[in-house]
Order: C-alpha cells, then structure tokens, then sequence
C-alpha cells in the first residue's frame, strides 16, 4: 500500500470509530437547577382492539434539539408495561435541559404491528415533549395497528398509459405513509 491508501484508510477506520462511539446514552446529570420530580405514565395499544399491549420496554430519554449525528443522550426512566399496556415513572427532572433537549417518551416498533405515530420514525414510536409541561406527562398513549396483508387486484379498462400507481395508508390524526410505488 502506498502513504496515500493507508492515509485515507486510517481516515475512514478513525471516522468510522469516531461514529461508533461518540454517540451514547448516559445516565441523567444529577439534577442542580430547577428540580421537579414528575410522573410520566400512559399506555402502549393496539389502536384496532384498544387492548393494552404488554411487557412492551418503554424509555423516557432527553435528546439534543435540532440536527445531532452523533450526540450523547440521557435516560430519565425505563421499564416495561404491564399486563394492562399500562407504564408509570416518577422521577426527578431538571426543567433546564429543555432550553436545549426535548424529553422523549419511547417504544420500540415491533414487526407484527405498525406504528401510528409518524414521529420517531420507522424503528421507534414516541412523543416528544419540547417545554415543561406536567400535564403533557400524562396519560401519553403510544398506539399500534396490528400488520396484515392486504391484496389489491386491479383490471385495467382503459388502453392510455399511466405515469405511476400507488398505495398508501394515513391514519385519522397523524401522516400519511407510502408503502407501494410503480413508476413507468
């Protein structure tokens, strides 16, 4: 190898190490400004049953705001819910840290079901709380619609030809997701 292939191969070895670690989750700064002990409870469902979904691990987390690669991040609280769906947290927060985090109140996405939430993305269903508000705390509801197949069989009568042929779902109060796309 030359100087210039190991110099650029150290390159990305040290970036790619760089990536790997510099982001990571800590646990809570002990709390020195405004300390507010607060509950965080709700519910993980089935948005079709309205059933509770359990032992489903929820974290309460603070994130950066605004654009962050490789940020560190902070748990507040974690566990599972219960038998009901049900999860409740106490804890104590410092309402300071949302000048510059949002508290995030999560579950991970499970492949039997989809995630009504379009915050978070495809893994994660989550609210985000960006101001201290306690009441914001309460009762957060974290909903799933139960994966299923769906076969769609169409029968073309006209001879013109299209641009494109899609399918998507949306729900009633959140985004609307394309899940299939043909484009000619």
């Amino acid at each position: 190898m030359n100087f210039k292939t190991k110099y650029f191969a150290s390159i990305i070895a040290f970036t790619f190490l760089t990536l790997l670690t510099g982001s990571c989750r800590k646990e809570q700064p002990p709390c020195t400004g405004n300390c507010v002990s607060v509950g965080i409870n709700g519910s993980v469902n089935n948005k079709s049953t309205g059933a509770g979904l359990p032992n489903i691990p929820v974290e309460v987390n603070w994130f950066k705001k605004g654009f962050c690669f490789t940020c560190t991040y902070y748990k507040v609280a974690s566990g599972k819910s219960g038998n009901d769906g049900k999860f409740d947290f106490t804890t104590t927060i410092d309402t300071t840290f949302f000048k510059d985090y949002f508290l995030s109140v999560r579950v991970p996405a499970d492949t039997n079901y989809i995630s009504g939430s379009a915050i978070g993305g495809d893994d994660v269903n989550e609210e985000r709380i960006y101001n201290f508000n306690a009441v914001a705390l309460q009762n957060i509801n974290l909903d799933f619609y139960p994966k299923t197949f769906l076969t769609i069989k169409l029968h073309r009568t006209l001879s013109d030809d299209f641009n494109n042929f899609s399918v998507e779902h949306s729900f009633h109060d959140k985004m609307a997701y394309l899940d299939y796309l043909i484009s000619v």
